[in-house]
């Protein structure tokens, strides 16, 4: 026996989307056309003027103004921010320039590029130190 699945529960972005893209497309019928052929089934076209709100026949797409009023309340939701920077992961940070300009000097087989890469590391080597210890506490 076959059994149907049940479609999953749309997501609130996914209801929120999909009411975007309607509008617009709802906007995009208004401006790329004259209005409605057969809507009062004389022949003639109801004009978009008078079926969209303050037209004499609004109420036919009174939803369309609800839909606008509900994605005016819609909250957009923030860009993701970055990570604050921690004394940890600025501490890492400074030890990984450590052994990189160690290697560095190291491969270089420079007496002088070696002394100042110790030198200069040794200085990053105590900031970063006192960076753990205040976070630490």
């Amino acid at each position: 026996m076959i059994t149907e699945q049940k479609p999953a529960r749309a997501s609130y972005d996914e209801v929120v989307n999909a009411l975007r893209a309607l509008r617009k497309d709802i906007d995009d019928l208004v401006n790329h056309s004259q209005g409605v052929a057969g809507l009062h089934m004389n022949g003639d076209i109801a004009e978009w003027d008078s079926l969209l709100p303050g037209g004499s026949f609004e109420n036919w797409m009174l939803s369309v103004s609800d839909a606008d009023e509900v994605l005016a309340r819609v909250e957009i939701p923030a860009d993701p921010q970055p990570a604050p920077l921690t004394a940890e992961a600025l501490a890492d940070a400074l030890g990984c320039f450590w052994n990189a300009a160690i290697t560095a000097a190291h491969n270089a087989r420079d007496p002088v590029a070696m002394s100042v890469a110790s030198v200069t590391v040794e200085g990053f080597a105590a900031v970063a130190n006192r960076l753990m210890e205040v976070a630490n506490g």
